[in-house]
Parts: C-alpha cells; sequence; structure tokens
C-alpha cells in the first residue's frame, strides 16, 4: 500500500508540465519548479542571510558540512504534509518551499543554527538564542536587508531583546563580532562587553531592562552582497531524475514511512544510499550493509555511504580505507577523522587526527575528552591539559563543564605524580 501511495503521490508532486531549474553558490543548492526568476529569487534571499548573519558573527565565509538542497514547488498543495522542518537527509541538509512564501521564520532560524553552530565555538547560550531569534526574521528584499523585525511578542524573551538592542541600536550595531571573537577565545561575558561596547554585564542589563519596558522595536539596514540575481547565478535545467532523487531525500528527512517506496522506484547509488539510511533506521545491519556496498561499488561520491559502511565493517583495515575516503569527500566533517582515529594504535597519529576533529567541531565534547586521554595515555600532560580545556568550553552545561573540570583537576594530580616518580627514577 505504501509503495502504491507513492506511486499515486509522485505524479501530483512531481508534476510532468514542470519545467526543474537548479542554480548552486556557496552551500546552498535550489531546485525549482517555479521557473528562473524563483529560483534566482530564492538564492539570493539564501545567499543574503549568509552573508548578514556573518558580519554579525565576524566570518566572511559561512560554511556547513553538507549543502543546503531547497525544493521550491509552484504551490503548496505539492509539498508533501510531513516536509517543514530542515533536516540532514541524504548527502544534504533538505527543505522545501513554494515560489510565493520562501523560507519562513522557523527555518531561518534552524538556518542560523547550523551556521553558527558550525562557524564558532560554543557561545554563552543566552547569546546563541538571542541571535538565533534575531535573525529569524531577517528581510531581504534583492539588495535590501532588513534586521531586527520584531518576533511575536510571546516570543520577545530577554535573549532576543539582548541581541535586538545590540545589533539594532545605534550605539551597538556593528560591533557583535568583537563580542563573538571575545567569547571565541574563552573570554567570560563582561570581558566580551567592556571589549565590545565599553560597558559591563550590570550596565547592559540596566539597560536591557529598559529597553524592554519601552517596547520600541525598530530595525536597521545592514549593507547587503552586490549580488545581481540575473547575472550573478548560473542556472540550469535539471536533469529528470534529479527531482525525484529530491522527493525522496525531502520524504527521508521527514521520517516519512512513503521514503522506501520513492527509492524503490529510483536506481543507482542514490537509491542504494537512501535504502540503506532506512535499513539502519530499522536496525537491519547486514542490510545496510549490502546496500552501502552497492553504492561504494557504483563508485558514489557520497562521504556518508563509505563512512556508514566502515560503521558496519568487523575488519578494521577495511574500515579504515572506507572512512580514509569519507575523509577526501567532505573533508569539512568532523566525524570521520574521529572515529579513523579511534581505529589508530599509534599515539601520535591517533593525536593528529583527533586534533583534526576538533578544529572542524570545536563544540564537540566527547572529541576532546579523547584527546586528552591520547596525550595523557602518551604522557604530554600540558598537551591533554589544554585539550580537557577544550572540552570544558564545548561542555554545553554547567554541570558537564562541572564534570569535566574535576576530571581536569584529577589529571593536574596524576600529571605531578608521574613528574614525581621520573624525578626519582633518574636520581636512582
Amino acid at each position: 500500500m505504501s509503495r502504491l501511495f507513492c506511486l499515486l503521490l509522485l505524479p501530483l508532486l512531481l508534476s510532468a508540465d514542470d519545467r526543474w531549474v537548479e542554480l548552486g553558490s556557496g552551500p546552498f543548492h535550489v531546485l525549482c519548479a517555479g521557473g528562473d526568476k524563483a529560483a534566482r529569487e530564492q538564492m539570493n534571499e539564501l545567499e543574503q542571510f549568509r552573508h548578514a548573519l556573518g558580519l554579525a558573527l565576524g566570518k566572511s565565509d559561512l560554511h556547513l558540512t553538507w549543502q543546503v538542497e531547497v525544493i521550491v514547488f509552484k504551490s503548496g498543495r505539492q509539498l508533501p504534509p510531513t516536509a517543514s522542518n530542515l533536516a540532514l537527509a541524504r548527502d544534504s541538509y533538505i527543505i522545501a518551499t513554494t515560489e510565493n512564501s520562501g523560507l519562513s521564520p522557523d527555518r531561518f532560524r534552524e538556518l542560523a543554527r547550523l551556521f553558527v553552530e558550525q562557524n564558532t565555538s560554543r557561545l554563552p547560550v543566552e547569546i546563541e538564542r538571542g541571535l538565533l531569534d534575531l535573525f529569524s526574521t531577517l528581510q531581504v528584499s534583492g539588495t535590501h536587508i532588513a534586521l531586527g523585525s520584531p518576533v511575536p511578542v510571546a516570543a520577545r524573551s530577554r535573549d532576543w531583546a539582548r541581541m535586538h538592542l545590540l545589533n539594532v541600536d545605534p550605539a551597538y550595531a556593528g560591533r557583535t563580532r568583537v563580542l563573538i571573537s571575545n567569547l571565541e577565545q574563552g573570554s567570560d561575558l563582561d570581558v566580551g562587553y567592556r571589549n565590545a561596547y565599553e560597558k559591563s554585564v550590570a550596565q547592559i542589563d540596566k539597560q536591557l531592562d529598559a529597553y524592554m519596558a519601552a517596547g520600541s522595536f525598530g530595525t536597521t539596514t545592514i549593507s547587503a552582497r552586490p549580488i545581481n540575481a540575473m547575472r550573478d547565478f548560473h542556472l540550469s535545467t535539471a536533469d529528470p531524475d534529479t527531482p525525484k532523487v529530491a522527493m525522496a531525500d525531502l520524504l527521508l528527512a521527514a521520517n516519512s514511512a512513503n521514503a522506501e517506496s520513492a527509492y524503490n522506484a529510483l536506481h543507482g547509488s542514490d537509491a542504494a544510499e537512501g535504502l540503506g539510511l532506512l535499513a539502519l533506521r530499522a536496525n537491519k545491519k547486514a542490510e545496510a550493509a549490502r546496500l552501502f556496498a552497492s553504492a561504494i561499488a557504483s563508485e558514489t561520491k557520497n562521504a556518508r555511504a563509505y563512512f556508514e559502511a566502515a560503521l558496519l565493517e568487523s575488519d578494521p583495515a577495511k574500515a579504515r580505507r572506507e572512512l580514509a575516503r569519507a575523509i577526501t569527500l567532505n573533508p569539512a566533517w568532523s566525524e570521520p577523522p574521529y572515529r579513523l582515529a579511534l581505529l589508530e594504535t599509534d599515539l601520535d597519529r591517533r593525536a593528529e587526527l583527533l586534533k583534526k576533529a576538533t578544529l572542524l567541531d570545536p563544540r564537540h565534547v566527547e572529541y576532546w575528552q579523547a584527546l586528552a586521554k591520547n596525550e595523557t595515555d602518551a604522557a604530554r600532560f600540558i598537551d591533554a591539559q589544554k585539550a580537557w580545556g577544550g572540552a570544558e568550553r564545548a561542555a554545553a552545561t554547567p554541570e558537564e563543564r562541572t564534570r569535566i573540570r574535576e576530571t581536569r583537576l584529577q589529571l593536574q594530580g596524576d600529571r605531578a605524580e608521574h613528574e614525581a616518580s621520573e624525578r626519582r627514577r633518574k636520581a636512582e
């Protein structure tokens, strides 16, 4: 019945009369049934959003581990009922919208979260949450960007109001990047405020109280990228199979029961990868391994197929080979070097891979802890202390930070004992 539903559903979603076009820019790929103009406008909105958020973060070229696939349908009738959130599919984050609606504030917030998490070290939760809320209502019209449109009254939290004040008020606007830079380097909020705005936490909080009480939230204009959507984006007609693959990926990301039928209607490595991920989801590991092997035999360029195959592989040599291939295909992905490090016995080689993983994803506590343990085993105690410091900065909660700090103090005791033992040995 699922297969029958999918066969009936796809003609509605993918009308034969639609002319699908595609274009790519930066981390974005737009697949559009609504015509050239709709595709170009959607890409311009995405790139201007990335540019504006980058200015606030002090990052000139925000990147993502996986590209963002945006499917633009002609009307809401074509949208699958479960395709609402921005989620990781087979080899990309994927989302669907229509040519007249664009991305909603919730989707912009999700996109901002991806960029912030993958381009900055851990930030104080109130700063990060406020930034996401603020940029959820960014408005783009051609080369005009307006920041600060108020969120709904019920969502006007103190975190949102703080970042609205610091980014929209002329007395503060344009200096958020200094605050972010200080926080990324390990400064506390008070130091960050003083360096960015020459005010203490108490002074900012007092002004924030008055700002919220006044309830007058305006907007500010951000200097846009000089994009000519008609000239700068290179658009092409999509291959007939491209919309079908994108639809199957959309159903996979949405956890739709119809994803399996959609992939069964395809062929080649795309189908094998999608079905392999569905098999993993159902805990059918042997079937998943077979499907990923089929995709690899077809010389897929998707790093995830090699990565998932490696995790299912019982032969360490084969697993190492698949992980190395995943690193080559997606060098921005932190998980393959981390997993490869766990298979290494040489402490120096393992350290090299773990350092690469922490560089790619400095928010991942597990990477830092593995590096700290490795450096301790190698008797490189200073490096181990630095790794524990990275783990502490990456901690998501005060409780986790306290636990890591206690482990770090224990390590200092172990180091002192080791050094005393070494002095005794040399004296003897």
